[in-house]
């Protein structure tokens, strides 16, 4: 077993773009970093697809499969936003009584359009889905290593990134998020 595993988790199109140009370089130029596992979280599902050739991503969209009275998450959440936020502090029902009229920019499946209003909806309503992909690949990271360097790639600035590299950042960064993500090892993540 090795000693560190770094975790890179590349957020919105930015992200994934340094990722995959990262995984292309020759390995004497990654500094001798030779147990690396980069990961993709993106909005945009044309992104994702181009991404997933090279690293393992997830597609967050309110278009989700998870839903609770329908095929579509975003139209359920409209319909029964009360029942969403009882685990969501009210955010998704004061979210569609100021914004509900542009919400079918987000039908397309094009991302969080640089803003991070809709991008931090589509993070609260898909946090099950991130949590558990990074769960899958924290414990894939784990059986390579003795420890393992979450490292968050972003712009920062993006409608997707923005609160993106903030949702990650709660979910490896403190215990309480390690709780939910990491079913085994949490103090062998490093901050």
């Amino acid at each position: 077993m090795r000693d560190i595993c770094f975790f890179p988790v590349c957020v919105g199109g930015f992200g994934g773009k340094v990722g995959m140009a990262t995984l292309r370089r020759n390995r004497e130029d990654r500094l001798g970093v030779d147990n690396i596992l980069p990961v993709a979280v993106d909005t945009n599902r044309g992104d994702i697809d181009v991404v997933r050739r090279e690293m393992p991503a997830v597609h967050l969209s309110p278009k989700g499969l998870n839903a609770e009275y329908g095929d579509n998450e975003l139209d359920t959440i409209q319909k029964f936003p009360l029942n969403f936020d009882r685990q969501r502090d009210q955010y998704l029902h004061r979210f569609l009584e100021r914004h509900a009229g542009i919400l079918t920019t987000l039908a397309v499946d094009a991302g969080a359009g640089t803003r991070p209003l809709f991008g931090e909806l589509i993070f609260r309503v898909q946090r099950g889905v991130l949590i558990r992909f990074l769960s899958t690949h924290l414990s894939k990271a784990l059986a390579t290593a003795s420890k393992v360097q979450p490292i968050v790639i972003g712009s920062g600035g993006g409608g997707t990134s923005k609160p993106g590299i903030l949702e990650v950042c709660k979910l490896l960064g403190s215990m309480e998020g390690l709780s939910q993500t990491c079913s085994q090892g949490a103090t062998r993540i490093l901050k």
